[in-house]
């Protein structure tokens, strides 16, 4: 009986939990990968991301959900900013050619007590000629309002393998 409650008691808890995440490691561009698959145990919806990755003044997350890949990023500021709807996010590579993100809605910067600054986040759908410049490309910067970022040669390196490591994942 003991038994027979134990085992039942493991299985719930096992059912209970909300999700299961995998860590794989493929290779894209000889580099390899790091993204997690994580599966929804209740509704069984496939996430594939990159998890938080920092760069000089910010940090981003790369995901894919039902072959919809999304880009966010969050940026630091030593002052408070409102991003309004409409403004540009500027996105630099080694060429020096450029791509422009609008930002969809307002965005007021909140205060992170781990980085002791202010942080704005935004959120972009990749797809088309975007998708293609990013993941063939590397990033050397991102401008937001009045601030610029850096990406150093690894962080560029990084983004892109990041980037095709979630577009092959399946």
């Amino acid at each position: 009986m003991k038994r027979t409650i134990l085992t039942l008691t493991g299985l719930l808890l096992g059912l209970m939990s909300y999700s299961q995440s995998n860590s794989t490691s493929t290779t894209a561009d000889s580099i390899p990968c790091n993204i997690e698959i994580k599966v929804d145990a209740y509704s069984g919806k496939k996430t594939i991301e990159t998890g938080f990755v920092s760069f000089n003044g910010g940090s981003y997350l790369l995901t894919k959900e039902k072959g919809i890949i999304n880009f966010w990023i969050q940026l630091e500021s030593s002052i408070i900013l409102t991003i309004d709807a409409g403004e540009i996010i500027y996105i630099k590579f080694s060429d020096n050619s450029v791509i422009k993100f609008v930002n969809t809605s307002t965005d007021i910067s909140d205060y992170s007590q781990y980085s002791d600054k202010w942080t704005n986040s935004f959120s972009f759908n990749l797809s088309g000629v975007k998708l293609e410049q990013l993941k063939t490309k590397k990033i050397t910067g991102i401008k937001c309002y009045i601030n610029e970022y850096t990406f150093s040669t690894s962080d560029g390196d990084n983004f892109k393998n990041n980037l095709n490591c979630i577009i092959k994942a399946k």
